[in-house]
């Protein structure tokens, strides 16, 4: 089957990039000259993007939409998910066309963006902009259909961990009910219906919002027309939220005595303080393997977190030293964002979160700001975490 579903394909990319990133190799491909990237603003406020890497055999295409102005209540706890399983699926033909062709597709709901990427064989590029054009059409869905994937949901739900507790335990202490998790209520879900999915359906696939990525060993020039055709003619939608500059971080931390989840408050990337702050995960995570820091790319205000199976092994955050652990974690910045270009549906996803949210913001910025980093600012983003700062949250005891 080629279709993975959300929770578990999550590790792939985005929401635990950092659990893996103390592993990651340095020695990833240089930085991509301007000609063989090609971006363009479409007129009904889409963005396309593609980029050419004469020697990568696989290739990736990532349809990444904005969860502005479509975000869940809750009531609708979980439509977003839920929606995006029904996208995914299609009309059940999907799997045996990518399947013939040495294809996956993996999908993603986080609290900010979806994400479709299908990766395969170059050659099969076309296939995966025809199954992206087909997921934009008008959502079929009936109301037994609903009601068995929320069943289907219910198990998926059963895979969730004590950690991912921690985590939403977390958002919630931060950013209240903003701070939902993505997966969604259970007992919300059992209360939608069809037209509930064909209402997100058609708010979501508009042109504000909506990026289109591709990553192939082709002329970029070639797909910026094949890709054009296939987000081009939705309409335009309402306007976004903008991106994000002045958004101010106004959050009541929730503090409990000790805990198994410790998060730093961080302004979204773009901001020097956020990268600070992961590359103290970074070197948390070197000095502490037991330690497990999470992070969304996003360049919205979000959380860091750290998460242990106990209060005590997060009490060790406290004695780490800034000047000896700098190095660590800033090597290890580098290596994982350096590894967003090595890596095609990774490269997919946060560049469909760029050109959604910060346009002008790239993977070359990040990189400069990773690079230039001081011992000063990377002891403020370690002080975060500090237990006198960071959310300190305690779930089912700490198991």
């Amino acid at each position: 089957m080629s279709f993975r579903y959300t929770s578990r394909v999550l590790a792939r990319t985005l929401l635990v990039a950092l659990v893996g990133g103390c592993t990651l190799a340095f020695g990833a491909p240089p930085t991509a000259p301007e000609e063989m990237r090609r971006r363009e603003f479409l007129e009904n406020g889409a963005v396309t993007f593609a980029q050419f890497e004469p020697k990568r055999t696989t290739f990736s295409v990532t349809l990444a939409i904005s969860a502005d102005n479509v975000r869940d209540t809750e009531e609708r706890h979980g439509l977003r998910h839920l929606w995006e399983h029904f996208v995914a699926r299609g009309d059940g033909t999907i799997d045996r066309r990518l399947e013939r062709m040495g294809c996956y597709l993996t999908a993603q709901t986080t609290r900010d963006i979806t994400l479709f990427q299908i990766q395969g064989p170059v050659g099969a590029e076309e296939l995966a902009l025809d199954i992206v054009r087909k997921m934009t059409a008008p959502l079929q869905v009936s109301e037994e259909a609903v009601k068995k994937e929320v069943a289907i949901m219910r198990q998926e739900a059963a895979l969730r961990t004590d950690l991912d507790a921690v985590s939403d335990a977390a958002w919630l202490a931060a950013f209240g009910p903003d701070g939902r998790n993505p997966f969604g209520s259970l007992e919300a879900m059992a209360g939608l219906n069809a037209e509930d999915l064909r209402d997100l359906h058609r708010r979501q696939m508009v042109g504000n919002g909506m990026a289109l990525v591709i990553v192939s060993a082709s002329d970029p020039n070639a797909w910026l027309g094949p890709m054009r055709a296939v987000i081009g003619d939705l309409p335009s939608g309402p306007e976004r939220f903008p991106d994000n500059d002045e958004e101010p971080i106004s959050v009541s931390k929730g503090l409990s005595p000790g805990g198994a989840g410790r998060a730093a408050i961080v302004p979204g990337l773009g901001d020097p303080a956020t990268l600070a702050t992961l590359a103290a995960a970074f070197a948390i995570r070197a000095e502490f393997p037991d330690v497990q820091p999470v992070y969304t790319p996003t360049t919205r205000p979000g959380l860091v977190i750290l998460r242990g199976a106990d209060a005590a092994a997060l009490k060790q955050v406290d004695m780490v030293q800034p000047e000896l652990s700098f190095p660590v974690g800033q090597g290890y910045l580098l290596g994982w964002i350096r590894s967003q270009r090595a890596d095609a549906l990774a490269f997919g996803a946060i560049m469909g979160m760029l050109l959604i949210q910060r346009p002008n913001f790239t993977l070359d910025d990040m990189e400069n700001q990773a690079a230039t980093m001081t011992v000063e600012q990377f002891a403020a983003g370690l002080a975060r975490f500090r237990s006198d700062r960071a959310v300190i949250v305690e779930v089912g005891g700490g198991q």
